[in-house]
């Protein structure tokens, strides 16, 4: 115990001091030097000092160890000490803040909120301004797009240029509200009423008044085309833009849904119509029917002869131009193979209506004559039936005197017939029936189909 509390009060070991031990004990090599040196009875005495130290050195390693034992012990206990006073004082704020004063508790919230509100603030401002930046920049590249490295523009190179940089396509009306909203082409408003003034009371300046009122023509700098006003306009006019093409996507739509649903139910009536038809069994109805096609031929050989039946209604409508062909020379020499055609069909007699009757014959021959080439036999010898009218009139005319109105409707009459002849040639060429003439095409499709010149 003794030795424990000597170490705890920072004393030491007692027994470890050089006044009681020697610091090192002398080794063998030593012992003969100490047997000459020393008289026998040192030497005799030197065992029992060492065993003397071996028994201090034990007692202060016991020492030692008692010492670690209390040190141990008195660190644990701090230990709980400390944490028993830090509980204390956590509880004792815990019970400060619990019966602290709520007028200073929302204080204190108020505090907080208000900085909250004020950092959030600070972050739109921030946002807003790296907003104003990039709309700048966007509104500068766009303007920079539309000038192209001028000055300004007008108003139609304008639109020019929004067609083909930005691919949107606006009308004057349009680059008209854009002019408006930059106050570019207005009178102001001021000078409008001091004009209505001036004008009302005839005032000496009304001249000058109107000068200025009169509305400078429009011009568009880089100032107008980076100007919000400009581009709140611009997206408006997109705006009706979209909802003008979805209206059109909408009607084209329903028109397609229409048109179908009207194909369906048609398809869907075609075989009551035929049981219907099939029902009674005499020649009148067969006769009704269209008749099964022999020959559908439309090669190239087929179309060429297909045009060649027109040449007989034109060579007609020409005789009734043939004044004008007197009068004016060009038009012989542009008409001249119309004319040749015109002078072989009247070389013989009856030259017309013996080809009126071949043709008449030819266009009832299915097996032998390719259908194109029976249509416009057919409708060839309906166009020259169908000019017998403008004959009788110009007859008229011509024994009446009038000989400018029938040298006019000769002329008018040729270049209908020639009109109609280019088209069916054109049509026929590409393989089709030209059959878009009004009511002579119909007639000619019923007499080749059901040898009537009516329909059902």
């Amino acid at each position: 115990m003794a030795l424990a509390t000597a170490s705890l009060l920072g004393l030491g070991n007692p027994l470890s001091r050089s006044s009681h031990l020697p610091q090192e004990l002398p080794s063998r090599e030593f012992a003969p030097s100490l047997r000459r040196s020393s008289p026998r009875g040192a030497i005799a005495r030197v065992p029992k000092e060492q065993a003397h130290a071996r028994g201090g050195v034990a007692l202060a390693a016991t020492g030692a160890v008692a010492a670690v034992g209390v040190r141990r012990k008195l660190s644990r206990r701090s230990k709980a000490w400390r944490r028993r006073f830090f509980s204390a004082v956590q509880r004792q704020a815990e019970g400060d803040g619990a019966n602290a004063d709520p007028l200073l508790a929302e204080a204190k919230a108020a505090a907080e909120a208000a900085k909250l509100r004020l950092e959030a603030e600070k972050l739109r401002a921030e946002a807003a301004r790296l907003q104003q930046g990039v709309t700048a920049e966007q509104f500068s590249s766009r303007a920079d797009r539309l000038l192209g490295g001028m000055v300004g523009i007008g108003l139609s190179e304008l639109l020019t240029r929004f067609k083909g940089s930005e691919s949107l396509d606006l009308t004057e009306e349009q680059g008209k509200r854009l002019a408006k909203a930059c106050g570019l082409g207005q009178v102001p408003a001021d000078v409008q009423e001091q004009l209505r003034k001036a004008e009302a009371f005839n005032l000496p300046n009304l001249e000058e008044l109107r000068q200025k009122a009169t509305p400078q023509p429009i011009f568009f700098r880089k100032e107008e085309l980076t100007s919000e006003a400009f581009d709140r306009e611009l997206r408006l006019i997109e705006a009706d833009v979209r909802q003008a093409r979805q209206a059109r996507a909408q009607a084209d739509a329903a028109r397609d849904r229409a048109a179908q649903e009207t194909t369906s139910q048609s398809t869907a009536s075609q075989p009551g119509q035929q049981a219907a038809g099939a029902a009674p069994a005499g020649q009148a109805a067969k006769s009704s029917q269209p008749q099964q096609e022999g020959n559908t031929d439309t090669s190239f050989g087929t179309r060429i002869l297909a045009c060649l039946p027109y040449l007989l209604p034109l060579g007609e409508a020409f005789r009734l131009a043939y004044p004008l062909a007197v009068a004016f020379p060009i038009f012989a020499i542009l008409f001249g193979p119309v004319a040749i055609v015109a002078e072989l069909i009247n070389a013989f007699p009856l030259g017309a209506s013996l080809i009126l009757l071949v043709f008449i014959v030819l266009a009832q021959s299915k097996d032998q004559v390719p259908r194109l080439t029976r249509f416009n036999l057919e409708q060839a010898v309906l166009l020259d039936i169908a000019m017998t009218i403008p004959t009788l009139i110009l007859t008229a005319l011509g024994s009446s005197g009038a000989a400018e109105p029938a040298f006019l409707l000769g002329g008018l009459t040729f270049l209908g017939v020639f009109a109609i002849t280019a088209y069916c040639a054109a049509t026929t060429l590409e393989g089709k029936e030209p059959d878009g003439i009004p009511v002579i095409s119909k007639t000619a499709k019923n007499v080749i189909e059901r040898q009537t010149f009516f329909g059902d």
